[in-house]
């Protein structure tokens, strides 16, 4: 099981002050639109509507959340994986 969904029952409720992941913005955010343990449909489908209600959250909200990756980090993403590849054919 997920890690994220520990949130929507069981689990510490007590915050952490260490830098922990309960401290983490964008997990609480994450919490908030991962559907709980007993409406569960497999995690992937899980995943998935996890990840359209963030979208559309960040969409309505006119904002992308803390630690989202941008076009920029894309780009680099891709540039890297386009000299892995092209490494291993030589």
């Amino acid at each position: 099981m997920l890690a994220v969904g520990s949130a929507h029952g069981g689990g510490s409720s007590s915050p952490a002050d260490d830098g922990s992941v309960e401290d983490d913005a964008f997990l609480a955010g994450l919490k908030e639109v991962y559907p709980p343990a007993r409406l569960s449909l497999g995690w992937m489908v899980d995943v998935h509507l996890a990840s359209l209600a963030w979208f559309l959250r960040s969409v309505s909200l006119g904002e992308a959340p803390g630690g989202s990756p941008n076009l920029e980090e894309g780009i680099r993403t891709q540039k890297l994986l386009e000299t892995a590849y092209t490494s291993i054919k030589e």
